[in-house]
Parts: structure tokens; C-alpha cells; sequence
């Protein structure tokens, strides 16, 4: 199989788990926070959680460019050949 199609079904498959991210209720992870009084918390908007899957989405492709790039280097193989 070619190289870039065995990165695309690894990146395909990781992010489901990154997309997962949008399950989490933001707002009830805030209010476990200890917050000093008259601290006003931030408003959960659909734009803070589509921002907040920029990070893993970056870490997951580099992460998966490094080891499709050196697992031939190490002896690695995967199922799909």
C-alpha cells in the first residue's frame, strides 16, 4: 500500500478520537475549578470548542508523519502491508 494512503487511514482513524473532544462538556469541566469570588467564567461557545481541536489535531499528524517516516527505519510494519 502506498505510503500516503497508510498516512491518510492512520490520521482518518485518529481523529476520531480528537473529534471525540467535542463530547466533553466544557462547562461542567469549568465549574470544577476552584475560582476566587467575583471571578466571572467564560462563556462556552461552539467557536471555543471547534478552537480547542486545533492542538490535538497538530499533535496527531506530526506524531503520525514521524512514525510512518521512521518505522521502516526500526523494523515497524503494520497490518495493512
Amino acid at each position: 500500500m502506498n505510503p500516503k494512503t497508510r498516512l491518510f487511514l492512520i490520521l482518518l482513524a485518529g481523529m476520531a478520537g480528537v473529534l471525540s473532544f467535542l463530547l466533553v462538556d466544557l462547562k461542567a469541566l469549568l465549574a470544577l475549578f476552584p475560582v476566587p469570588a467575583g471571578t466571572e467564567i467564560p462563556q462556552v461557545t461552539p467557536a471555543l470548542k471547534l478552537l480547542s481541536l486545533i492542538q490535538p489535531t497538530i499533535l496527531l499528524s506530526v506524531a503520525v508523519l514521524i512514525g510512518v517516516k521512521l518505522a521502516s527505519k526500526v523494523g515497524l510494519s503494520s497490518p495493512f502491508g
